[in-house]
């Protein structure tokens, strides 16, 4: 459904509501704002019928996004030092796990790191049929 269709619908809803007012003798003026009072404000219920539908998702993370661009211009030492821990402590993160894999993996007798990587690529290939080719894997004895 269109914005177009949605404006048209509730202000048809709203139109009948107005409509129901009147004919219980209440003043067309007052009836209306009964109206608007019991559908929360139009503007504000049109939100909610688009939020119900997704509508407005990409419209508000664009939004979001502007106004995150902007605190961030606004904040530039801020928004430097954040972004330049996230990528220390993402690196030193992604460092000490290969650290760990590594030494876990070296436990096994006769296999190393990147030795390990061949054999799951032999293991995967056998698995599904193709001929293992395992010559490139030295083996400590």
């Amino acid at each position: 459904m269109s914005s177009r269709s949605w404006d048209e619908e509730l202000r048809d809803h709203l139109r009948r509501r107005i409509e129901d007012g009147v004919a219980r003798g209440v003043t067309p003026e007052d009836a209306r704002y009964e109206a608007l009072r019991t559908m929360e404000g139009l503007e504000q219920h049109k939100e909610e019928c688009r939020d119900a539908r997704r509508v407005n998702l990409f419209d508000d993370l664009r939004r979001d996004l502007g106004y995150a661009g902007r605190m961030f211009r606004r904040s530039l030492g801020f928004t430097t030092v954040a972004v330049l821990s996230l990528a220390i402590g993402i690196g030193a993160a992604a460092a000490s796990l290969y650290q760990v894999m590594e030494e876990r993996i070296s436990i096994l007798p006769g296999v190393h790191l990147r030795e390990s990587n061949r054999l799951r690529l032999a293991a995967r290939q056998h698995r599904h049929g193709h001929t293992c080719r395992c010559s490139g894997v030295r083996s400590q004895d």
